[in-house]
């Protein structure tokens, strides 16, 4: 009995483990475009949590025109990063450049902190994901029990500069399968009915 309930929770940690879906498509971000550029990727299963989003090879010579979101299968959005330096729906936005790897996530350093330091290149990095005028954005509720496709939109709202992604991933927990959960019920079975012995 103790072998059968080790194996149901060895079952049930595998899955628990994050899981990272992609790659998704790069392409050209068109130029002052409310269309924008969208790729998506197909998930076979559904997901407790959605950890970060992983953008590689993201150019763009202007951060304050680019916004970007990610659409989970129930069409539920949460922005990424929003028009960084553009507050209060009006100016340009900072000048400095995407020019690298960047992972929105719930938690990490702050884009538009790092905007701010300077002009040029801003590094390539972990960051915290952020609304319309640095406001508080999440990933949190893009979890869903739904398997489907997962968007991701990038669109540039002001003219003059130009830029693209190489490719994209998104990191997530996976719901549990039903055949895991029945393992870890037999498992937490045999315990209880061990330790009444």
């Amino acid at each position: 009995m103790k072998k059968i309930a080790i194996f149901a929770l060895a079952l049930v940690s595998t899955s628990a483990f994050a899981v990272e879906f992609g790659p998704g498509a790069g392409g050209a971000v068109p130029d002052n475009n409310p269309a924008g550029f969208s790729s998506t990727i197909s998930a076979g299963t559904g997901v407790s949590a959605v950890n970060s989003v992983r953008l590689v090879g993201l150019t763009h010579t202007w951060v304050g025109d680019i916004t970007i979101t990610l659409t989970n299968p129930d069409n539920v959005s949460a922005t990424l990063v929003a028009r960084v330096g553009r507050v209060g729906g009006t100016g340009f936005g900072d000048s400095s450049n995407y020019n690298g790897q960047y992972i929105f996530a719930n938690a990490g350093a702050d884009l538009w902190a790092e905007a701010a330091a300077g002009t040029g290149d801003i590094a390539g990095g972990t960051y915290m994901v952020s609304g319309v005028d640095n406001a508080a954005s999440s990933l949190s509720g893009l979890a869903t029990a739904t398997s489907g496709n997962w968007t991701l939109k990038i669109v540039d709202a002001a003219g003059g500069d130009v830029g693209a992604l190489g490719e994209w991933y998104v990191d997530v927990t996976p719901v549990p399968e039903p055949a895991t959960m029945t393992a870890l019920a037999l498992g937490a079975a045999a315990m209880l009915r061990r330790r009444r012995k």
